[in-house]
């Protein structure tokens, strides 16, 4: 809809770890994984009008999607963004594939939408 080559998908994760605010050697405010507020993330979802091929790609196995195409596309004002408000929750180590794995065991798979 937008008429630019590509669009990701911007995502809000959860931080890893609690964040600590301090003012005088004193925890003033503590948040056990907090969505991060600092900006969108990549969420890994990515659409491209076929002419993204032509135009930014180019041949061999060495070519980085991210710092490459995508860093190019940015330039030429040609990268959307959709903004994924929802759940989501990456799953590039073993031990986020466990916990998305308990949330679908124990029925907390906000991703499940049939019954």
């Amino acid at each position: 809809k937008s008429s630019l080559l590509g669009t990701i998908t911007g995502v809000c994760p959860s931080g890893r770890f609690g964040e600590i605010e301090v003012s005088r050697n004193i925890v003033s405010s503590f948040a056990e994984k907090p969505h991060v507020s600092a900006g969108l993330y990549n969420g890994g979802f990515m659409v491209f009008n076929g002419k993204v091929f032509d135009k930014y790609f180019r041949p061999g196995e060495d070519l980085v999607l991210e710092s490459e195409i995508l860093s190019k596309m940015v330039k030429d004002k040609q990268l959307g963004i959709y903004e994924h408000k929802d759940f989501w929750q990456c799953i590039d180590t073993p031990r986020e594939y466990g916990i998305l794995n308990r949330m679908w065991k124990e029925n907390r798979a906000p991703w499940k939408v049939w019954k």
